[in-house]
């Protein structure tokens, strides 16, 4: 799988995690970002302007980079590479 595609999968793995997102919301940020639509493209399909559709863009990747953020790390708690327990 090309990397870009795994980026992908884990983008749309924690977007349905999430499932904060406003369903028009989460429309629009999988459409363009997913997908790869241009935004002006996505406007049109959802029937919106696109100053809705990039408020909606950013209204979404805002909320999917706080609910990244809130996650714990998986790499706090590993060894380090001598054996020694990282401290978070």
């Amino acid at each position: 799988t090309p990397p870009e595609e795994d980026g992908r999968s884990r983008l749309v793995q924690e977007m349905e995690r999430v499932g904060r997102l406003h369903p028009r919301r989460m429309e629009v940020v999988t459409l363009h970002l997913v997908l790869g639509i241009p935004l002006a493209e996505v406007a049109r399909m959802l029937s919106i302007s696109e100053r809705t559709a990039f408020r909606e863009l950013a209204a979404g990747r805002a909320s999917l980079a706080s609910a990244l953020e809130s996650r714990p790390n998986p790499d706090d708690d590993h060894d380090d590479d001598h054996g020694n327990r990282r401290a978070s």
